[in-house]
């Protein structure tokens, strides 16, 4: 029988920064977080190391996508991530206000899941907002192409910049065999109020809902 290892269900700040770079430094017509089918899912994935599960930017409806991950190594799920940007909040003065904003926007997202599971229902595990800790990375220098995922969204420009983020998600190792994974989360659009920040920082409506089938070769 297919099993699921988990390793720990708090990855790293480090596992979260290696993450939101491997997403961001790709273009969004290549990009594994803008893919309707999985097939983006290895792109310019490491040999070794970490294997990151693509979420997504937003999603209206629910998308399926089906990819092939490496048994026995570490793989990095997160049902959600807020990230900020001196690029797209140009308000805030400093790395400290980055991460503010980051875990402001944090706080608005409801519904967080988590379910992967053996094909059949066996060793099913479903983790939810309440089972999971939040994963803070500071502010850290990155530099993104102007054709980036977030620059129809948020008008955020190519360039190099500081970002921080935060998220919730697990790490796990799987037997060979096939699997299912769910990644839910949402919030509603807001104006938040960041302690030290002149204005209120809006935050537009997010939802994501994706189903993985998922072959651990």
């Amino acid at each position: 029988m297919a099993r699921i290892d988990l390793v720990t269900k708090k990855p790293s700040p480090q596992d979260l920064r290696e993450y939101i770079t491997w997403i961001l430094t790709q273009e969004t017509n290549v990009n594994p977080a803008t893919d309707s089918t999985g097939e983006r899912a290895a792109r310019n994935q490491r040999r070794d190391g970490i294997w990151f599960i693509p979420g997504g930017i937003d999603n209206k409806n629910k998308i399926t996508r089906e990819c092939n991950v490496p048994s026995k190594r570490e793989i990095l799920i997160l049902a959600y991530t807020a990230d900020s940007s001196k690029s797209e909040h140009s308000v805030a003065q400093n790395d400290n206000q980055l991460l503010a904003i980051a875990k402001e926007i944090a706080k608005l997202h409801k519904k967080v899941e988590i379910t992967i599971g053996h094909d059949g229902g066996e060793n099913k595990q479903t983790f939810l907002d309440k089972d999971l800790e939040l994963i803070e990375t500071p502010a850290f220098p990155i530099s993104i192409p102007d054709n980036n995922i977030y620059k129809d969204l948020y008008g955020v420009k190519g360039g190099d910049t500081h970002l921080a983020i935060v998220g919730w998600g697990i790490k796990v190792k799987l037997e060979p065999g096939e699997y299912t994974l769910i990644l839910k989360a949402q919030h509603e659009p807001a104006s938040i109020n960041v302690p030290g920040l002149p204005e209120p920082v809006y935050a537009r409506s997010f939802n994501l809902d994706i189903e993985y089938k998922l072959t651990a070769t």
